[in-house]
């Protein structure tokens, strides 16, 4: 019975564990550029606010982006200087702008009703922006979006504080 309950409790723990994998890693025949991209990831799960960011990681021939989907449980429009900011260990922040602008499109439930709404976006991070990500923990994401709060502030839990180290060194 002992073994029984220890098994269970390792499946569970395992399972518990995020698991940070290459969704594609392919070289184009034609141009020889290697294309990598991660598995979806998420930072927070805010059920007061209803605040998501489902994010994954891109590179392509030395460009790295994160594609991503903001969720909140109210519209909210973005606008060029929209975007996020990521707060690292070291108190320093870094600052990506959305390429894309609008307002957050409603997801009705089975019945129809809205609770969220979503934005897709895609962030592009220059080499010295993945060099600190590589080196430092992100504590806390800040969402700004053009409203009259304006932004939104998450503290990421700490088993998610090395998520996005962890998914930089897949592209190593």
């Amino acid at each position: 019975m002992k073994k029984l309950v220890c098994l269970s409790i390792g499946l569970l723990c395992f399972w518990a564990i995020p698991a940070q994998k290459l969704k594609v890693n392919t070289i184009d025949k034609f141009t020889q550029f290697v294309f990598k991209e991660t598995t979806e990831e998420s930072f927070g799960t805010d059920f007061i606010n209803n605040f998501r960011f489902t994010f994954k990681l891109k590179y392509s021939e030395k460009q790295y982006s994160m594609p991503a989907v903001i969720t909140f449980g109210k519209q909210v429009q973005y606008d060029e200087n929209s975007g996020i900011a990521l707060l690292l260990d070291d108190n320093s922040t870094i600052r990506l702008y959305t390429h894309y602008s609008g307002l957050s499109t409603p997801i009705p439930n089975f019945k129809g009703e809205v609770y969220f709404y979503s934005f897709k976006t895609e962030f592009f991070l220059n080499e010295d922006q993945v060099s600190k990500l590589r080196d430092h923990k992100v504590t806390d994401i800040r969402i700004y979006y053009m409203d009259v709060d304006g932004v939104y502030d998450y503290k990421l839990k700490s088993k998610k504080q090395m998520l996005i180290q962890r998914m930089l060194k897949l592209f190593d």
